[in-house]
């Protein structure tokens, strides 16, 4: 259900002007009857200066206000969630990879907004807001600047998405993967519409093209690309080694002791590229820190918010409590 047509009906002075107004205070209160506050963040999103991040109580709560925006907005594609991880703190857990990627887009999303674009709404739950992820200068960092022309051999072309965690895979169908056929690389980086087809002839890229992975045709030629990481959680070598002098492992169990020892030694050593179970104590940025200038923080029932977070803080705390009294961290 397409409801745009209607927000133009909410724009009036009392309502949308005072709220932009008002946003520059320190903690701006709107009060909006539940009933209306899909209509009234979709309006606020069209006079925002920057993205605007909504952030609700559970996940199943943001995926409804997501829901409604979309419907108020008629813009599906400017409406992102930021899931949370759900992993058990301290317990050795993988991330879901549509989830990852997922997050992943988002950050993306945010990274290439610029002022002018089209209205970005990103809706998240506290949870997901609390997790940890990489910094924006990480993931620059990271990623991987192609022009035609540019002299980059096959091996450390490949080499660089194992480093950036992309999955292998025949074919290309969805964000986080890549594949080869001799000289011809597919890569699709999260956030992005399409992959990208790299050519090499020799050890110089040939051909850059974004293309339709369910017909495998071209949609757009290309004269420059950006791989960005696919994996959320990087490893900087120098947090890894100061994590490794901080920890403590004399009250471990003897084999779990040698067990971190090892995980850990080889992070400060640049010898992994996942950082696995130490991703939360080596990302030191929140979905916070990604918001552009301009961006517009909205609370959904800020007592529900923190209700939550209180909740997570207890939760974590007993996990850690009972590990270390088994010996396990």
């Amino acid at each position: 259900m397409d409801l745009s047509g209607l927000l133009a009906l909410l724009d009036h002075p009392t309502l949308l002007s005072a709220a932009a107004a008002r946003a520059d205070a320190p903690h701006p209160v709107l009060a909006v009857p539940e009933g209306a506050k899909a209509a009234v963040l979709a309006a606020l999103a069209g006079k925002a200066h920057g993205p605007l991040l909504v952030i609700t109580g559970k996940a199943d709560r943001a995926l409804t206000v997501a829901e409604e925006i979309i419907a108020w907005l008629g813009q599906p594609n400017a409406v992102l969630r930021f899931p949370q991880l759900d992993l058990t703190p301290y317990e050795r857990e993988t991330p879901d990879p549509a989830t990852a990627e997922q997050r992943l887009a988002v950050l993306q999303r945010l990274r290439a907004w610029q002022p002018g674009d089209p209205p970005l709404v990103v809706v998240a739950g506290a949870r997901a807001v609390s997790e940890r992820t990489t910094t924006p200068e990480a993931i620059a960092a990271a990623s991987l600047e192609l022009r035609l022309g540019m002299r980059l051999p096959l091996r450390e072309l490949l080499a660089a998405l194992e480093r950036l965690g992309y999955r292998q895979e025949p074919l290309v169908e969805a964000p986080g993967q890549a594949a080869r056929r001799g000289g011809i690389v597919d890569v699709f980086v999260p956030g992005t519409e399409h992959p990208v087809r790299i050519e090499l002839l020799g050890d110089h890229v040939d051909s850059l093209r974004a293309f339709d992975p369910a017909t495998q045709r071209t949609v757009g030629l290309l004269t420059d690309a950006l791989i960005t990481p696919a994996r959320e959680a990087q490893v900087p070598v120098a947090a890894a080694a100061a994590l490794r002098a901080r920890l403590g492992f004399t009250a471990m169990q003897h084999g779990l002791r040698a067990r971190f020892e090892e995980e850990i030694g080889r992070l400060a050593a640049g010898q992994e590229s996942d950082p696995g179970f130490y991703a939360p104590f080596l990302s030191p940025a929140l979905l916070f820190d990604h918001l552009p200038a301009g961006a517009l923080v909205v609370l959904d029932e800020p007592a529900d918010v923190t209700h939550l977070l209180d909740e997570l803080d207890v939760q974590a705390a007993e996990a850690r409590a009972a590990l270390e009294a088994e010996g396990r961290i």
